[in-house]
């Protein structure tokens, strides 16, 4: 399961965003995991340039969580 919910904010440049993926495995040998992130992107030129900036909770059945920092940048030319 992966849900992703974001807001454009007016001026159309920050988007606060927040994401929360789980995978849960049939087999038992196998570890479940967990993910929770939240982060912020700034869009330099709409979809064509964008700064991400996130941090997320990792988890995983059997270990401790994990945190972890992403920082993207995504350039696409028409």
């Amino acid at each position: 399961v992966l849900a992703e919910a974001g807001f454009l904010c007016p001026g159309g440049k920050w988007q606060p965003w927040i994401q929360y993926a789980t995978r849960n495995f049939k087999d038992a040998a196998l570890a479940d995991e967990d993910q929770l992130w939240i982060g912020i992107n700034y869009r330099m030129a709409k979809h064509n340039r964008i700064f991400r900036v996130a941090y997320g909770k990792l988890g995983k059945d059997g270990a401790s969580d994990r945190d972890a920092f992403q920082l993207t940048v995504q350039i696409f030319q028409f």
